[in-house]
């Protein structure tokens, strides 16, 4: 989620990405977790 937000060139994206970011701060917690793990 990080490198989306940090790359220019999802400029496009960046209102999909707000979105899914206000869904995920209920449970940011779990999703962040898994996406580090993921990396």
């Amino acid at each position: 989620m990080v490198l989306k937000l940090v790359s220019p060139t999802h400029d496009a994206y960046w209102p999909m990405i707000r979105a899914e970011a206000d869904k995920r701060t209920a449970n940011n917690s779990e999703l962040e977790n898994s996406l580090f793990l993921a990396l």
